[in-house]
């Protein structure tokens, strides 16, 4: 194609030739419900029942959404803040852990969609902070991490643990570092419970996997700013974990990312600055849901938000539905970057061969001034 343009072909000529091979990768884009439901919240916990198609929250109480509207639920779990909750999709039930009021607890609850129900009051020690994730495949609820409270130490945990729908067992003591606010989602792609970040003596940007019997280092500076109290959540439409938000030592971030099995992606745009969130993947609607949390001041919010994957016109790669010169300077920037720098843009890799270069610029050219 190079070649073509030094002897005289021109950008328009080569632009024809790739028509059949441009990609647009999918913009990330938010937006508001406009539905009222439940008071401000912070360090709550949410999933998705694929069952019933509603997203079960806890905090403030029990809570469901089931895309137009909020319902509350009674009973069940105190109030309680930094518990960690996992949908088991095979019994039809959601799993709470733990978390905050006044000190650290230990116990683990089940809502079937009309009651809770108290099954466990042993097991991993009390804790805050931990994660927890469902093994679709081995049909477990994996837990990791979490901080444990005074009157016993306030020490970082760094345990493994799975619970059957019966009883919990301790399933490793070794793996990734001890921390807490990190998060876990199980990765069907991959056939692991995926791991990212969280906090230790400082805030991590690892990845990790559990197969069941024992953790992977995928990568261990994953190009990502190191961050805690994020979230990730596995969008099985498109077969990748999505990661969002959280707060890293620069502030309260906005970016997204979704995991390929070996590398981060970065998605566009840039949402709202969120941490201490919950946030789930609504298989009904192929739409991430997310609600609270606290923005970079003031107190905690209850705002809900979606999202949804729309794909821009070829070239437009800020996602504000233009081709223009704002595109045409970010792909200048990112001459000649192939796949394998750290830094590499996607957005501007249009025919996807892992390098920006002339024909990238060429497909842009020639898509210039179109909007959607």
């Amino acid at each position: 194609m190079i070649r073509a343009i030094e002897r005289g072909g021109s950008l328009l000529a080569l632009l024809a030739t790739l028509q059949q091979s441009l990609v647009a990768q999918p913009c990330f884009l938010w937006t508001d419900p406009g539905a009222v439901g439940p008071d401000p919240m912070a360090d709550h916990a949410m999933v998705f029942d694929s069952r019933r198609g509603v997203s079960v929250l806890h905090g403030a109480g029990t809570w469901e959404w089931n895309g137009a509207q909020w319902s509350q639920g009674s009973g069940g779990p105190s109030r309680r803040t930094e518990h960690a909750m996992a949908y088991d999709s095979l019994r039809g039930v959601t799993v709470l852990f733990g978390g905050l009021r006044n000190t650290c607890l230990g116990d683990t609850w089940e809502w079937d969609g009309t009651s809770w129900s108290l099954r466990s009051t042993t097991g991993p020690r009390p804790r805050r902070g931990a994660a927890l994730a469902f093994d679709e495949v081995r049909g477990v609820v994996v837990l990791f991490g979490g901080l444990g409270c005074p009157p016993q130490l306030s020490e970082l945990l760094g345990d493994t643990w799975e619970w059957d729908g019966e009883s919990w067992s301790q399933r490793a003591s070794t793996g990734p570092r001890a921390r807490w606010n990190h998060a876990l989602t199980f990765s069907a792609a991959d056939g692991v419970t995926l791991l990212f970040g969280g906090q230790s003596n400082h805030r991590l940007a690892d990845t990790w996997g559990w197969n069941g019997t024992k953790w992977t280092l995928f990568l261990d500076d994953s190009g990502i700013l190191p961050r805690a109290n994020h979230q990730l959540a596995y969008d099985s439409q498109h077969g990748v974990p999505v990661l969002f938000g959280g707060e890293s030592k620069n502030g309260v971030l906005g970016d997204a990312w979704e995991w390929d099995g070996s590398r981060w992606w970065k998605l566009r745009p840039p949402g709202m600055a969120r941490t201490r969130h919950a946030m789930v993947y609504d298989s009904w609607r192929d739409t991430m849901v997310l609600f609270g949390g606290t923005w970079i001041s003031g107190g905690p919010l209850a705002k809900i938000r979606e999202s949804e994957r729309v794909v821009p016109p070829v070239g437009d790669l800020n996602c504000d539905g233009c081709v223009d010169l704002v595109d045409l300077s970010e792909i200048l920037a990112a001459f000649g970057e192939c796949d394998q720098a750290r830094t590499f843009d996607r957005y501007a890799d249009l025919n996807a061969d892992g390098c920006i270069d002339l024909s990238d610029l060429a497909a842009l050219l020639g898509h210039f001034g179109h909007c959607e």
